[in-house]
């Protein structure tokens, strides 16, 4: 009785089973080697917009699972080896807990251990063949739906996490420099006994005001760069050029620190699509901090250049006190302050280079750091060629 309930089930398979209303721009790992089912489930995933991606066994399902981590759902027969998707499952869930990535198995084989141990081991549903096609649709649906929710509130809560930690790290900032404009601000002019005395408060009220206002800038950019709804201009603009105005507005930095720009490019155009004014920003974010924390009579490179697969690099190179190990990964990505310090009287929010990647990730650009403790730090910046833009003139 039961096969020929199978038989019927996939002959009219086609005709019973429709994945209707079902967000699009899911991506979906089906395990089966039945290829009745499977072409099926294959072409209603696809009608329904949901990228699926079909493995015949276990083995080709791990190799997928390598290369690819972005799966929504992962979907098993456990008609082809209930042992080896019972094991994918286990191993599926030491790493993500079930509405990070569902787990959902069918199988003809009614046996009630074999769903209380798929259960047991992080399956979400479990259907039994042949199912019901209105049961399926939506017990699907609500599943894809509540991991989309799920990702939708890690994604808030980190942009939270994000943001609180920017607000407690620059408040704590602020407190010292506001300390010193309230005390001082407190002072009736009359008790300074001279001129100079006036003056050298005023000098401290003034950069106390400085520090402040560096910080509530860095704050607003970084809230702007971070923002969902940030539109850079996209126009075509000239590296060379850029970066040369960068090298002369940070020299007199430099030699006030009796550093040392040194400046290469190669004899011919180097154009990139960006926003001209965020690209100059996120450049002269890791210019500026080359001078800011290296040393007296330092020198910093600045190379530019433009390979043979249409990519332009840009190398700013130093010989600060580099990064720690255990922060070159980090770096990046997180913000923050690092062990190394200012070598001068200069501003250090710990955000710019966050803005930075921030930046060139938007510009369809890529940024590297190599360092060794006590030996500069190197970053590269990589973007895509856009001599052949049309219709925008460089800036």
């Amino acid at each position: 009785m039961r096969k020929s309930i199978k038989q019927g089930f996939q002959k009219n398979i086609m005709k019973n089973i429709n994945i209707d209303n079902i967000s699009i721009e899911y991506n979906v790992l089906l395990i089966d080697d039945k290829e009745t089912i499977k072409k099926f489930l294959i072409k209603s995933f696809i009608k329904k917009g949901i990228n699926i991606v079909a493995a015949n066994n276990i083995t080709e399902a791990k190799n997928l699972l390598d290369e690819n981590n972005n799966f929504d759902l992962i979907l098993t027969n456990l008609d082809s080896d209930a042992i080896k998707c019972m094991e994918l499952c286990e191993l599926i869930r030491a790493r993500y807990s079930m509405l990070e990535l569902p787990f959902v198995g069918y199988t003809s084989n009614n046996n009630a251990s074999v769903i209380s141990n798929a259960f047991d081991i992080g399956y979400n549903d479990f259907f039994l063949l042949p199912f019901n096609p209105v049961e399926f649709n939506y017990r699907i649906k609500i599943i894809l739906e509540a991991k989309k929710l799920t990702d939708t509130n890690r994604r808030l809560q980190n942009l939270i996490d994000i943001r609180t930690q920017v607000f407690k790290m620059n408040t704590h900032d602020l407190k010292n420099p506001l300390s010193s404009i309230f005390s001082l601000s407190g002072i009736p002019v009359e008790s300074f006994k001279d001129n100079e005395e006036i003056e050298q408060t005023m000098k401290v009220i003034h950069n106390a005001s400085k520090i402040m206002m560096s910080l509530v800038n860095t704050n607003l950019e970084f809230f702007n760069v971070t923002s969902d709804s940030i539109q850079l201009k996209k126009e075509a603009v000239d590296v060379i050029t850029l970066v040369n105005q960068i090298v002369e507005i940070n020299n007199p930095l430099a030699k006030n620190k009796q550093q040392k720009i040194i400046y290469n490019y190669p004899n011919f155009d180097c154009v990139i699509i960006s926003d001209h004014n965020k690209i100059y920003q996120a450049i002269n974010n890791i210019v500026s901090n080359a001078i800011k924390f290296s040393p007296l009579g330092k020198n910093i490179w600045i190379n530019i250049i433009k390979e043979e697969s249409s990519r332009i690099k840009i190398i700013i190179k130093d010989e600060g006190p580099g990064f720690r190990k255990e922060e070159v990964d980090n770096v990046l990505i997180k913000f923050g302050k690092h062990s190394a310090t200012p070598t001068g009287d200069e501003i250090s929010t710990g955000l710019g280079l966050l803005i930075t990647k921030q930046i060139v990730n938007l510009s369809n650009g890529e940024i590297y750091l190599e360092s060794e403790e006590g030996k500069g730090a190197t970053f590269t910046l990589n973007f895509p060629s856009g001599e052949h833009f049309d219709g925008i003139s460089l800036f």
